[in-house]
């Protein structure tokens, strides 16, 4: 019969003598680094398509302020999203990125409409294979800071 060897680095070390909290935080810190790069192009986009991003509402929230990142409770997954329910997040964006269609009051009057441009599709495409290529890397290095740090 033949034996198979597994080196892993002493990962399983690390799994005994960390707590399980810490471990997921770890997690959640190298999903959430993975996903900023989305937000990072989403914000460099949305400043080609509006000068007023960092200008503050009458709610107290910019435009740059509703492009959220969200990591899963047990940091395993995420998303990067602009139409969020939150504290944060910005209604106007998704005019911005879908364009709305003429509007009109009950009198008739003309009050316009919002041509489409996208910013927030274009940065999640661009960026979707750059995300997965460092996806891997920066949980290696949150799992290794978390366990430098916590390791007993």
């Amino acid at each position: 019969m033949n034996n198979i060897r597994f080196d892993d680095n002493g990962f399983s070390t690390f799994l005994n003598e960390v707590r399980p909290n810490k471990i997921k935080s770890a997690l959640k810190s190298g999903m959430r680094k993975s996903l900023g790069i989305i937000k990072r192009q989403a914000v460099s986009n949305l400043r080609q398509v509006t000068p007023n991003y960092k200008k503050k509402d009458k709610w107290g929230l910019t435009l740059q302020g509703g492009i959220l990142v969200k990591v899963n409770k047990d940091g395993l997954g995420g998303r990067a999203e602009i139409i969020g329910r939150g504290g944060k997040a910005n209604f106007k964006l998704k005019f911005f990125e879908n364009g709305t269609k003429e509007r009109k009051t009950r009198k008739g009057y003309n009050r316009g409409q919002m041509k489409t441009t996208p910013f927030f599709t274009p940065a999640v495409n661009s960026t979707k294979s750059q995300v997965h290529e460092t996806l891997q890397t920066n949980l290696d290095e949150s799992l290794r800071r978390a366990y430098n740090k916590y390791a007993k």
